[in-house]
């Protein structure tokens, strides 16, 4: 019992580990093209 809650924090750890370093990606991205964001975005709500 206490292994298996033990093994599931530890995923659960890992699993939000991996989706922070996904959103820095995804982060460093947007940084890297800012222009794209807002040209999307302003183009969405100009029609």
């Amino acid at each position: 019992m206490e292994a298996s809650f033990v093994s599931q924090l530890h995923s659960q750890k890992h699993f939000s580990s991996s989706l922070l370093s996904w959103l820095q990606k995804k982060r460093k991205l947007q940084n890297q093209r800012p222009e794209l964001m807002s040209t999307s975005t302003s183009g969405s709500t100009g029609q």
